[in-house]
This record gives structure tokens, sequence and C-alpha cells, in this order.
């Protein structure tokens, strides 16, 4: 099971969706964020590789909706299917069934329960990603995690721990921006460790790296101050599951 995280700017591999994206027969899509933005244009590309299902998952219905039927207008045959999922809300459902690719598209602020949203959603359908790489022979599970070079401008300990389930008022909009998109990396590389488009469905598996920074396209980004501190990554883990346990039980 491959685990990427992504972010959109310049790059070097070649990579026109449109071509480069493998069909999609069978596979199956969960994309957060996925109403609008970066999310619904991923989910408009794929469906045009004629996956089995994309789940549009949004936390307005109504506006989830609205999207498949603007990708319905370009994709007449997708299979699209729209999810009520409150990323700010630790109690909502998740699919089941199959899933090959999950794409944590939604652009959130480290600030619970945001954070934990994401994080509580990758740990409930890890099962499912589990069992559709070991049940298909044809699976190439992918979990994507969404990030951006926002992550250099994360404060001066990379996550302030001690006010993170506070609002943060003492910190810059800039510094809490930086801290969310560092513990995007951080989340990904840790789970990697213990377990948008180029790296959810474009790349041969061989080109992929578990729990790497990918910039756009498809290359390893530079390192930072934090996004390769493994002693901080498995801090911020070990913070989000114990915040996470009345649910995880």
């Amino acid at each position: 099971m491959g685990l990427l995280s992504y972010f959109f700017g310049s790059g070097e591999v070649p990579f026109t969706p449109e071509t480069d994206i493998p069909p999609l027969a069978k596979k199956v899509i969960l994309i957060t964020g996925a109403n609008s933005g970066l999310g619904k244009q991923s989910a408009l590309e794929v469906a045009k590789h004629s996956p089995a299902l994309i789940w549009l998952a949004s936390r307005s219905l109504d506006k989830a909706h609205d999207a498949a039927v603007e990708i319905r207008a370009e994709v007449a045959d997708a299979h699209i299917k729209a999810l009520e999922l409150d990323l700010a809300s630790l109690d909502s459902s998740v699919p089941n069934g199959r899933l090959d690719i999950l794409m944590l598209n939604a652009g959130i602020m480290l600030t619970p329960p945001a954070h934990l949203g994401h994080a509580l959603l990758t740990h409930l359908l890890t099962p499912l990603l589990i069992q559709t790489a070991e049940k298909h022979v044809d699976a190439d599970v992918r979990v994507v995690v969404l990030t951006s070079d926002g992550h250099a401008f994360a404060p001066a300990k990379g996550i302030n721990f001690d006010t993170l389930k506070s609002d943060q008022n003492d910190m810059y909009s800039v510094d809490k921006y930086g801290q969310s998109r560092l513990a995007n990396i951080l989340f990904a590389r840790e789970m990697a460790l213990r377990n948008q488009l180029w790296a959810a469905a474009g790349a041969k598996r061989e080109d992929l790296v578990g729990g790497e920074y990918f910039v756009p396209v498809g290359k390893v980004g530079p390192a930072s101050k934090f996004n390769r501190d493994a002693e901080l990554a498995g801090k911020l883990w070990d913070w989000t599951f114990k915040q996470l346990k009345p649910w995880t039980k």
C-alpha cells in the first residue's frame, strides 16, 4: 500500500492526466474536499479513466451532489456517489466494500478536531484499504495526503503541542498554516512506517516511495528543518491517536 504526500507547484516529470493515467476499471476512489477546487478537478480527471466508483466527500451533501452533476456533464458515464463527510466532526460515517485510492485533499488548518478528522478517517478506512490490497489481484492501493510548500512556514518548534488543543490565538495565521501543512507530511511519513493525480493514479508503482513528500510532478521534495524529523513525526502520531482514543477502541 503506497502512502504519499503531494503538493502543487513546479516540477520535472512530464505528466498529462488524459494520457498518463492508466485505465482505472474496478478501482474505487474516495476524495475529501471534492465539491470544489483541486478535489473536484481531481475527481473529474480520474472520472475520465472509468473507475468503478468515485466517492465525492464533502461537508455539504448538496454541494457534493452539485459537483457530481457538473462532472457528469463532462463525463456522462462517470460512476459517482456523494458522501457527507465533515472533517470537523469525529462522528462522520465512512463507506465500505472496496477502496483503492484515498485522497486526503481537504485543505484544513491543524486545529482540533480538523487534523484529527483526517487522521480518524484514515484510521477507519485502513482495514478496508488492506482488505482491498489482499483480496484483489488488480489492486494498487494508495493513500495520498495533499500538502504544500507552506510547511516551510511552520513555527520554531515545528508543531506547538502545548497549545494544539486550543485556537492558538497567540500564533500568526501563517504559522498555523505552516504547522498544518507540516503535519500533513509528518502524518503520511509516520503512517508509512507503521503499517493528487500523479501520485494517486498516474505514477507507476516502482516510481513511488512510501511516506515520501513529492513536488509536482513526481519529484521528491526538498528537505526542510522538520519535514524529515522522525522524532517529531512520531510525537505527532502519538498525540493524534491519544486524542482519538475514544473513537478507536
